[in-house]
């Protein structure tokens, strides 16, 4: 994406060269500028949405790797709990989960999509 831009970059140089030229007029010089602007626009969008996307799979990944550490480090204290210890952790976890979710909902949708708890996986 970053070569179309600079691409367009380039192309809009030439249009500018040509009609100083007077090769075409100004109506067509702004025509096509107009459409070259429009085209880096979209690039220019689509990149920030992509930014956007890349930052956050890295801020899923982040959660998952503590999930991982966290579930490293209990493992063997949940080995030993009994049904209703386990039960009552399970909550405690799940409400602090839940309240992380909603607190976070907004860095961890898409637009038009929205947070997912069930997407997670708690170990217990």
């Amino acid at each position: 994406m970053q070569q179309a831009l600079a691409q367009l970059e380039r192309q809009q140089a030439r249009l500018l060269e040509v009609y100083l030229a007077e090769v075409i007029g100004r109506d067509e010089f702004e025509r096509k500028r107009h459409e070259v602007a429009r085209t880096q626009q979209g690039l220019q969008r689509q990149l920030r949405e992509l930014d956007a996307q890349a930052q956050q799979r890295i801020d899923l990944i982040g959660l998952a790797d503590g999930l991982t550490a966290f579930c490293q480090r209990i493992a063997s204290t949940l080995e030993e709990l009994d049904f209703t210890q386990r039960r009552h952790l399970v909550e405690l976890l799940i409400g602090s989960w839940s309240l992380t979710v909603q607190w976070k909902s907004g860095m961890l949708s898409q637009p038009g999509q929205s947070a997912n708890p069930s997407h997670f996986v708690i170990c217990v």
